[in-house]
């Protein structure tokens, strides 16, 4: 019987107070097993100094230091003056016949860059609304210099005369013709602006 009743379970008779025999040893019970604590599982040491990091900056340090070695330090480049530099040397050229001629070889022309893209674009989009808004739904994009219409209204009068209306606000942004297409790809019309 366990301790700290005071009556005895079956009769309910109060419990004799403990004798002078010899206390026999507790039982360890399992709440009292799991309330202690502890785990299967010994805990890592978690003084250590984490090393894997440490190797990543030494590294990281060392190509930083590799790579400023190696680009030349501190050592600024040599400036010079228009004064000082020497003419660009004709390049040599050899023509079909063997001889080898001096002549002057042009460098490329820069690549010309469209100023107006968000404007281009805002006005592709302008016109694929107010398709939408006549209810001629349509994907209005641009390729190039080219404004690609994808509809299944492009013999509709209604869309010849949005287009028209528009016709000379495209050409103004740099658009050079309008292409109408079906669904499945078929051209039904090109027009130049």
């Amino acid at each position: 019987m366990p301790r700290g009743y005071p009556k005895c379970p079956r009769c309910h008779a109060p419990m004799p107070a403990e004798s002078t025999a010899p206390p026999r040893a507790k039982r360890e019970t399992l709440r009292e097993r799991l309330v202690a604590g502890g785990t299967a599982i010994a805990e890592p040491d978690s003084g250590g100094f984490p090393w894997l990091f440490a190797g990543i900056g030494a590294a990281a340090a060392i190509a930083a230091v590799t790579w400023f070695v190696v680009s030349g330090g501190s050592a600024a480049a040599p400036t010079t003056n228009a004064s000082e530099t020497p003419a660009a040397a004709p390049s040599v050229v050899a023509d079909r016949s063997g001889s080898a001629a001096p002549t002057e070889v042009e460098p490329p022309p820069a690549p010309v860059i469209d100023p107006r893209p968000r404007q281009r674009s805002m006005a592709v989009t302008a016109l694929g609304q107010a398709l939408a808004k006549e209810q001629l739904w349509a994907q209005v994009s641009e390729s190039g210099d080219t404004v690609v219409i994808r509809s299944a209204f492009c013999k509709d009068a209604a869309l010849t005369a949005r287009l028209a209306a528009v016709r000379a606000n495209l050409a103004s942004l740099g658009f050079a013709a309008v292409n109408c297409l079906e669904q499945s790809g078929a051209v039904v019309f090109k027009e130049s602006l």
